[in-house]
């Protein structure tokens, strides 16, 4: 390459835009290929489809980058359902919890009455015989 080229490409290859390098050397290769001979027509062929190639690349780049766009927008929404559908599985599971305990301590009430009415009638036959085995007759 010449010096003049090497410095066009140089100055390509530090901008800011992507594949802007390998257009510029697309560029270049056009302009030597002008002659029409076979083996230039296709290396213009070549350097067309290069182009294509890097513009479909670039596209999908852009495809991408807005589907990352998109999916940041979306993350805060989903994070506040997610959070909503966990705290309603929480309440709900800790009001049914919640539920059984009361369940169960009322059972416990009511069987610890029971035992208590059973031994409240078993009372004075149990000092009796605790009478009897301490103090034989």
């Amino acid at each position: 390459m010449t010096n003049e080229k090497q410095t066009s490409t140089n100055n390509v290859n530090n901008s800011a835009a992507p594949g802007a390098d390998v257009l510029e050397n697309l560029k270049i290769h056009q302009e030597v290929i002008k002659d029409g001979s076979p083996l230039a027509l296709v290396r213009e062929k070549e350097v067309g489809l290069k182009k294509k190639v890097i513009e479909a690349q670039i596209q999908a780049d852009k495809i991408v980058a807005n589907a990352k766009s998109e999916a940041e927008k979306l993350r805060p929404k989903i994070e506040v359902e997610a959070r909503k559908k966990v705290e309603k599985y929480y309440n709900g599971k800790l009001a049914a919890i919640q539920e059984e305990a009361e369940k169960l301590t009322k059972n416990a009430d009511e069987q610890v009455r029971q035992v208590e009415s059973v031994g409240a009638k078993n009372f004075d036959k149990t000092i009796e015989k605790l009478r009897s085995l301490v103090i034989p007759s």
